[in-house]
């Protein structure tokens, strides 16, 4: 059986988030994550909410877990070099 973020337990990152732990797994470019997570001049974070609740506080949970994880692959990257 193959495993998918929907059927398998989550896996942890050293920091103990799945988040974090998803993101790099997956490959996701968190530079460009972490642009669109950004703060837009107002305290609030430019993508996320909606019309319903407004935005979100920045840093995001979604912009903490980009930042978190581009920090373990900064740590990763210095640890093998």
């Amino acid at each position: 059986m193959t495993c998918t973020f929907l059927t398998c337990p989550p896996v942890m990152s050293a920091d103990g988030d799945p988040l974090v732990a998803f993101f790099l797994a997956e490959g996701y470019d968190l530079d460009r994550l972490r642009a669109e997570h950004a703060d837009d001049g107002s305290g609030r974070c430019r993508a996320c909410g909606g019309p319903q609740s407004g935005r979100f506080r920045w840093p995001c949970d979604t912009r903490r877990a980009a930042d978190r994880a581009v920090e373990r692959q900064r740590a990763d990257r210095d640890t093998t070099s």
